[in-house]
């Protein structure tokens, strides 16, 4: 058998790696289209003679790197019916059969995700009921500071009250399948995004000093909004020109 006792990881993760950007000099009208599309599935069922013959553990072992080469073909790789990856103990011998190193959740410091499994280093999907109602959008698992190079996620409890469904869009196919016209104004005109939106509408019922007191809070929630998030924010005003005393922080 493959599992042993396994390094105890609490409090010993790294950062992850700083963000490498290379957005220069991009030809919008000749991006290479992907020659695969994203998520790539591997069926467990679909494996079930070959996965008789051994654990699952030892499947991923022996084909890392057939996986790996697929990750970087596909983008994404969706793995169904497996049974390791159902508690975190087997989910760290899912990551460490493939050789993927743990680090700190890129935005750790915001306290949006909580860390369930210390020892194996899991984090828990954003799950505070301040946000039950909130619609988690498209997004890369990185930030504009730093990146981590591979993410694994896995479900060890369907959603209690509903909803739950965890999202995967192939990137390269949407920027492949936009409008070049306007794919080529978000590229020009650098378009950003907003991470948090404050009104503070009560500025503009002040009877005087409204700048003073724009500039003053502007420039404390920065002190006290950039901490959390490892991100290169800009507390901006009025940006999306629907409400003047909207602060926003944007990336």
């Amino acid at each position: 058998t493959i599992t042993k006792e396994k390094k105890d990881l609490s409090g010993k993760l790294p950062d992850c790696p700083r963000t490498i950007w290379k957005a220069d000099n991009i030809d919008i009208d000749n991006i290479p289209k992907p020659r695969e599309t994203a998520p790539l599935i591997v069926d467990a069922k679909d494996l079930a003679d070959r996965l008789k013959s051994g654990t699952e553990e030892a499947y991923f072992v022996a084909e890392r790197e057939k996986i790996m080469e697929q990750l970087q073909q596909h983008g994404a790789i969706l793995f169904k019916n497996f049974e390791t990856m159902k508690d975190a103990e087997g989910f760290r011998a899912f990551y460490d059969a493939l050789q993927l190193n743990p680090c700190l959740d890129p935005i750790h410091t915001s306290g949006l995700r909580d860390m369930i499994g210390k020892k194996d280093a899991v984090y828990e999907a954003v799950n505070k009921p301040s946000l039950a109602q909130h619609f988690v959008g498209l997004h890369n698992e990185s930030t504009f500071v730093k990146t981590a190079m591979f993410g694994a996620f896995g479900c060890f409890k369907p959603a209690s009250e509903g909803g739950g469904e965890f999202l995967v869009a192939d990137g390269a196919k949407i920027i492949g399948d936009m409008d070049k016209d306007v794919l080529r104004r978000i590229y020009e005109k650098k378009i950003r995004i907003s991470v948090s939106n404050l009104d503070l509408n009560f500025i503009g019922a002040l009877p005087f000093g409204q700048e003073a007191v724009k500039e003053s809070l502007q420039d404390l929630i920065l002190k006290v909004v950039a901490p959390k998030f490892e991100m290169d924010l800009e507390m901006v005003y009025g940006a999306d020109q629907s409400n003047p005393w909207r602060l926003q922080a944007i990336e």
